[in-house]
């Protein structure tokens, strides 16, 4: 007879886990994980003391905000960006001219603001056209990503609607 009380569990061809406490374990929660091909999975179970999964659960690293946005929202969010580092750039050099510097040299410092956000819309130097296709295609291929997790994520918790949950278990402290 197993022990195991499930809390969450998903199987797919590349990835299986089962999130479980064990009876007269109230300190500890059990991930056992596995990743890879289905005939090769790799894996391990993690014990995780439960304060440590209580902080765990509130943190996190998913980006969804582009999930449902339309073409249109997606061009509006690009040119904002633009617009914005333009703007801090244009900011960047009026704080250096009035704290004394020629308007060349401050142009100058101040072209390290069009380096930022030249991952996905390429250095602020560039005609604004090229930034905002080099922009557009970056949010597209993140809204992508995002939306394709966000699925993941729908049937997870969509295949786990019967299992009882997880809640706080409370420790007691004990007396002195």
């Amino acid at each position: 007879m197993s022990t195991k009380s499930t809390l969450a569990c998903w199987r797919d061809k590349n990835l299986h886990f089962h999130l479980y406490s064990e009876a007269g374990c109230d300190g500890t929660v059990y991930l056992d994980l596995h990743t890879g091909d289905e005939r090769q999975y790799r894996g391990q179970c993690i014990d995780i003391p439960i304060a440590v999964w209580e902080v765990i659960r509130t943190k996190t690293i998913w980006r969804n905000d582009l999930v449902g946005k339309t073409d249109a929202d997606l061009r509006k969010i690009v040119n904002d960006y633009i617009d914005e580092r333009e703007k801090d750039f244009d900011d960047c050099v009026d704080a250096r001219v009035r704290s004394g510097d020629t308007e060349a040299e401050a142009r100058k410092q101040a072209r390290l603001i069009l380096f930022f956000g030249c991952m996905g819309y390429g250095s602020g130097d560039q005609p604004r056209a090229k930034q905002f296709k080099l922009g557009l295609a970056s949010e597209k291929r993140e809204r992508a990503r995002q939306e394709k997790g966000q699925k993941q994520i729908d049937a997870m918790i969509k295949a786990n609607a019967s299992c009882p949950g997880i809640h706080v278990i409370k420790l007691k402290r004990r007396k002195k």
